[in-house]
């Protein structure tokens, strides 16, 4: 055997040339970045991912950032002043090239036949009914209102327009710091300040992530030097593990860095996964020569191996089809995880039984002193009384165990379609994140960020411009603002209407619709003329097709899409001959939100599911004892749903994974177990006997193993971003689980698949 293995054979030699090898890989290390740019924040939501990318195609080689001044009363001669102040002080910024509000923006007046831009706020303004006014103006105009200043008259926007040039993470805390300061200044005349914009949440997330990085790494270090010291009392033997592991997980990053693939929040989440994985297989390899060394066999290693390699090698399988089963899901963050997180398990695989064994060959080589056989012996004779007081105890219980089995999968039934879906890229930052407080902020004062697009048609040329399609435009935007739940309705007839407003000198009733063609077309024309804002959002270039565009503050995600529905139904029904809707994209974009994560659950966990069962059919030949393994395993997977419904966890691009990967490396418990029993019984032992002698053997390495996956994954808990708290804490609670049912329902589901009667069940007649 040891011969065969270059590992075992030549454990030095090898493990020298491995590692002259490997340094090709492990110099890229040395350029390891972690992206947190707004595609991989907003891959997690499609419809705000779509909405970005409008908002940049319009404002190219620019950066904007929004702030959300509060006061008393913004319309005031003192609110106004403070407006101005802040407005000028912000112009001082390094990069900032433009800044809006209310008293750095114009708006059109009549001059003539013609237009002139004029201030919209006179910034000397004093006069109480000039004040009032101008409070109605703003309140009132569909345009202004949740966008420049919020219903309640406490809060205005500042949009700053900067330089592209916020690339780095200097320049980013550069920017920041400026804010501050100028914020600084004002904050004693009680003016409150929130700033939301991209580079200051890219920054927050690169400073958090290492942040968490700094706090979690010693822990995890410190609780497994603890948990191993205790499995194995040999600090040689941990140090030989950790080393092993610490230079395959290196391994994986200067590969995945070799092959140019982007590291973000979503990559480094599978460290802990690879990390779990690759010691619970260490812990099996150590505790396999551990006790074939308390024997005396020579070859410890050579029999260790043979002892553990098909189970181990099945769990491992079992572990890869539950992450490429991840392959099938929507988002392309899930579906990279699903693929490199398979690249680490293969690659954890590989370094256990190579570079692992030849650690493990050198230590038992130079151990000078072997635990008694007398002292060994007795203690497996104590630990086979123990199995067998266990198996007795599930045999006499095992009507109630049945009837739990039954009961925890019928809540999952229930509960599992409850789960929560409605995702934000907010809910990804932690909740003292100066960017999340900002954007609650934003949403609850300014009607939120949602945005719907319906694409109208008109079927000609110029068509958008004919009066009847205008009326009809103006008929959905009015019937979708008077819906419960929308915030804002925005048309290309809404600014033609202002326009005519403004010609009309504001006079009451003019807010409309003109009926003169003639005025219809110069307002077109001046509007393109002076690029008024978004009105590539509104229109197309060739007055072809128009948009309504809704807005909508944060609310459950079926509340929000009958109310999309309730909109596209009633355009549909009014539409005049000739009109088309395409309300796909928008409607397609919204949906994916929630409906593909619910899709790339089902079918990642299904796939993983039938994948899982014929592999397991496969190793132990018996289509029974592989449906018996994946049911029993279902089980705490669907309880950790049901957890996730009461305790309110939301569905998102991690917590997604959750089913797959934890099914995965959950069963290998399973695995092991059954693995080992069938191996007792094909020498001879009867059913009893076999369950055992299995946990006799396997229950040590199964409750270390288990105890070492959720104690990294339960360290996630105290990391900064809620999805990671999620998917460690209810990873950590289904390998909990997955544990209970090996050593509950496993040996009584087992007791009753096929016993032989009449074979004894003496501790002693088992050796």
């Amino acid at each position: 055997m040891r011969q065969l293995n270059p590992f075992t054979a030549y454990p030095a030699w090898s493990l020298i040339l491995l590692g002259i090898g490997l340094v090709p890989l492990l110099l890229p290390l040395k350029q390891l970045k972690v992206r947190s740019d707004a595609d991989s924040l907003l891959e997690s939501n499609p419809s705000q991912k779509a909405t970005f990318e409008k908002v940049s195609s319009v404002f190219q080689d620019q950066v904007l950032l929004i702030v959300d001044l509060e006061c008393v009363d913004i319309f005031t001669e003192e609110g106004v002043a403070a407006v101005g102040r802040v407005s000028d002080s912000l112009m001082t910024v390094s990069g900032v090239r433009d800044v809006k509000s209310l008293t750095h923006s114009f708006k059109p007046v009549r001059k003539g036949f013609s237009f002139d831009m004029v201030p919209l706020v006179a910034r000397d303004i004093s006069d109480s009914t000039e004040l009032d006014r101008l409070r109605r103006y703003c309140l009132e105009n569909p345009l202004i209102r949740n966008v420049l200043v919020s219903p309640d008259s406490a809060h205005t926007t500042l949009t700053l327009t900067l330089d592209a040039t916020f690339k780095t993470l200097e320049a980013k805390r550069s920017l920041r710091a400026e804010l501050d300061r100028v914020f600084s200044e004002f904050e004693s005349e009680g003016l409150r300040f929130e700033v939301i914009g991209l580079p200051l949440v890219e920054e927050e997330v690169y400073s958090t992530i290492v942040g968490d990085l700094v706090r979690f790494v010693p822990l995890v270090l410190a609780f497994l030097v603890v948990t191993l010291g205790i499995a194995f009392r040999s600090l040689w033997l941990v140090a030989l593990m950790l080393l092993n592991q610490i230079v395959g997980l290196a391994l994986i990053a200067g590969g995945l860095q070799w092959f140019g693939y982007p590291f973000t929040v979503f990559t480094l989440l599978l460290f802990p996964l690879w990390a779990g994985i690759h010691l619970t297989l260490l812990v099996h390899l150590g505790t396999a020569c551990q006790r074939f060394s308390a024997q005396g066999i020579p070859d410890v290693l050579g029999a260790a191996v043979l002892h553990i390699r098909k189970s181990c090698g099945f769990a491992t399988l079992t572990t890869l089809a539950g992450l490429l089963s991840l392959g099938l899901a929507e988002l392309a963050q899930v579906r990279e995880a699903g693929f490199v997180g398979a690249f680490g398990v293969a690659v954890v695989y590989l370094m256990t039984f190579g570079p692992g064994v030849a650690m493990m060959t050198l230590f038992y080589e130079r151990q000078q002193s072997l635990p008694s056989a007398r002292r060994q012996s007795s203690d497996e004779r104590g630990a086979s009384y123990k199995a067998l007081s266990w198996v007795t105890f599930l045999n006499r219980n095992r009507t109630y165990i049945g009837i739990a089995a039954v009961l925890m999968a019928g809540l999952a039934v229930i509960y599992a379609p409850q789960i929560r879906t409605g995702v934000r890229p907010i809910e990804f930052l932690p909740l003292e994140s100066a960017s999340r407080s900002a954007g609650e902020r934003f949403n609850e004062s300014y009607g939120g960020f949602n945005i719907f697009q319906l694409r109208v048609d008109s079927g000609v040329t110029n068509g958008v411009n004919q009066l009847p399609f205008l009326r009809y435009l103006e008929d959905v935007q009015r019937y979708a603002t008077s819906l419960k739940g929308v915030s804002g309705a925005y048309s290309y007839s809404q600014v033609l209407a202002m326009m005519n407003q403004v010609w009309d000198q504001e006079r009451p009733g003019s807010l409309k619709l003109p009926t003169n063609p003639l005025l219809l077309g110069t307002f077109s024309l001046v509007l393109k003329s002076q690029n008024f804002p978004f009105f590539e959002a509104l229109c197309d270039d060739g007055y072809r097709t128009a948009n309504l565009v809704i807005r909508s503050p944060d609310q459950p995600s079926d509340e929000y899409l009958k109310t999309i529905k309730q909109v596209v139904t009633y355009a549909e029904s009014k539409k005049p001959e000739g009109v088309r809707l395409r309300a796909d994209q928008g409607l397609h974009t919204i949906l994916e939100a929630d409906q593909q994560l619910v899709k790339s659950q089902m079918r990642s966990a299904g796939l993983a599911l039938f994948v899982i069962f014929v592999l397991l059919a496969a190793l132990w030949r018996s289509l029974g004892l592989a449906l018996l393994a994946v049911f029993l395993n279902a089980i705490p997977v669907g309880m950790v749903l049901v957890a996730a419904v009461i305790l309110d966890v939301p569905l998102n691009s991690v917590t997604v994974m959750i089913a797959a990967i934890a099914f995965g490396i959950s069963i290998d418990d399973t695995v092991h177990f059954v693995t080992q029993f069938l191996e007792n019984r094909s020498q001879g032992l009867s059913d009893r006997d076999s369950i055992v002698q299995a946990i006799q053997i396997k229950a040590r390495p199964m409750i270390y193993s288990s105890l070492v996956l959720g104690g990294i994954f339960g360290l996630l808990l105290t990391t900064s971003f809620p999805p990671v708290q999620h998917f460690g804490g209810l990873s950590a609670l289904a390998f909990g689980l997955a544990l209970m049912a090996v050593f509950f329902l496993l040996p009584a589901a087992l007791e009753c698949w096929k016993q032989k009667p009449n074979h004894p069940t003496n501790p002693e007649s088992v050796y």
